[in-house]
């Protein structure tokens, strides 16, 4: 049990409790308990609680609840939980809960859910769930939800389900699922279903279904279904109605 240190060295302890701690570095923990911690390095670690710090460096963790950091790097982590942080970034993290960040960036993640952002860019990501995020940049995901979103861009998706967005490109989908969208621009798309949505640009689409659309311009689509749309401007459309 440690309390009011400044530069401490840990490693290959067993169970640790540290508080109020300034420059750690833990390494090869099996159970930690930190609280207050200022510029701290975690490595190959397993069921680790950390609370209220400055700066963390985290890699190879399992089990990892990281809440109010100020600066994150995960790195090759399992089953993670971060919440209220300001600037983050995760590379190859499977199980991942983050929840009122600043910043985030996440780099080939699995299963994560992302809730209250500002700022979230993610790459070649796996089931991924998006829930109020300001702005977002996707490239690469798999399975991705996004819901109450603001300026939203997503490449390279294959199924992606959209609610409540505002200003919304997605490019390069398999399959997409659009519901009260605004300003909302879909390049290259197979399946696509559009309800309820306001200024929607659709381009290269297989197979569109668009419902209760207010301005819908679409270009090179094949199969197309809109219905109760304000302004309509269609261009090399196999079949519409």
């Amino acid at each position: 049990m440690s309390s009011h240190c400044h530069n401490t060295i840990l490693t290959n302890l067993h169970i640790t409790m540290s508080t109020d701690c300034h420059n750690t570095i833990l390494t090869n923990f099996h159970i930690t308990m930190s609280s207050h911690c200022h510029n701290t390095i975690l490595t190959n670690c397993h069921n680790t609680i950390l609370t209220n710090f400055h700066i963390t460096m985290s890699t190879d963790c399992h089990n990892t609840i990281l809440t109010n950091l100020h600066i994150t790097m995960s790195t090759d982590c399992h089953n993670t939980i971060l919440t209220n942080f300001h600037i983050t970034m995760s590379s190859h993290c499977h199980n991942t809960i983050l929840t009122n960040f600043h910043i985030t960036m996440s780099s080939h993640c699995h299963n994560a859910i992302l809730t209250n952002f500002h700022i979230t860019m993610s790459t070649n990501c796996q089931n991924t769930i998006l829930t109020k995020l300001h702005i977002t940049l996707s490239t690469n995901c798999h399975n991705t939800i996004l819901t109450n979103c603001y300026n939203i861009i997503l490449t390279k998706c294959h199924i992606t389900m959209s609610t409540n967005c505002h200003n919304t490109m997605i490019t390069n989908c398999h399959i997409t699922m659009s519901t009260n969208c605004r300003n909302t621009i879909l390049t290259n798309c197979h399946n696509t279903i559009l309800t309820n949505c306001h200024n929607t640009i659709l381009t290269k689409c297989h197979i569109t279904m668009s419902t209760n659309c207010h301005i819908t311009m679409s270009t090179n689509c094949h199969n197309i279904i809109i219905t109760n749309c304000h302004i309509t401007t269609s261009k090399s459309v196999t079949i519409q109605s």
